[in-house]
């Protein structure tokens, strides 16, 4: 075996890393976890390898946060993951389409982009977004995010400390909300 620093290893090629993968299985039935380690330590390797091997009945959702400088990119991301599982499905995102279309005034069709008019409306789409998804998901869904305290940084310098923090407090509301229905939404 070769070391591979900063390089991506398939989930196969993750080794000794059974146990750990395991215990943060089983955190992830009670409750969110954040995993942290200094950098080049293999969260984000343990990560995809959770996401390619997840127990059935769970729906892992893998997205590098990295370069969000918003809080409406991150919604736009979240929407992005959520609509591929929603179209599979044969579901459409009814209540993001019906807000768009309150905002834009016009019917999107199957395509939906947000306006840039959206964006002050960060808090409604991510909340609608995911309460449709709740809704048309049967399995258990655990949205697996990478780099959230740099996206946080990020927000906080293009936008505000106080808008980092409302993003801090939407993702709460919903984990709280998403409890309560018997549904529970996972962020590492």
């Amino acid at each position: 075996m070769r070391a591979n620093p900063g390089g991506q290893l398939a989930p196969s090629e993750v080794v000794g890393r059974d146990g750990l993968v395991e215990r943060i299985w089983s955190v992830l039935e009670r409750q969110s976890t954040v995993l942290s380690a200094e950098r080049r330590m293999g969260k984000t390797c343990v990560v995809k390898k959770m996401k390619a091997e997840a127990p059935e009945g769970t729906l892992a959702v893998y997205r590098d946060l990295e370069r969000i400088r918003t809080p409406f990119e991150f919604v736009e991301l979240v929407f992005q993951d959520v609509k591929g599982y929603l179209s599979l499905l044969s579901r459409t995102a009814k209540r993001v389409r019906a807000f768009l279309c309150q905002l834009s005034g016009t019917e999107l069709g199957d395509v939906i982009k947000f306006p840039s008019m959206a964006a002050p409306h960060w808090k409604m789409l991510l909340t609608k977004t995911v309460e449709d998804l709740a809704e048309h998901q049967e399995r258990r869904v655990i949205f697996f995010w990478d780099e959230v305290p740099l996206m946080l940084h990020n927000i906080k310098g293009a936008q505000s400390e106080d808008v980092a923090m409302e993003v801090l407090d939407t993702l709460r509301s919903l984990l709280r909300c998403m409890v309560i229905c018997g549904w529970s939404l996972q962020a590492l």
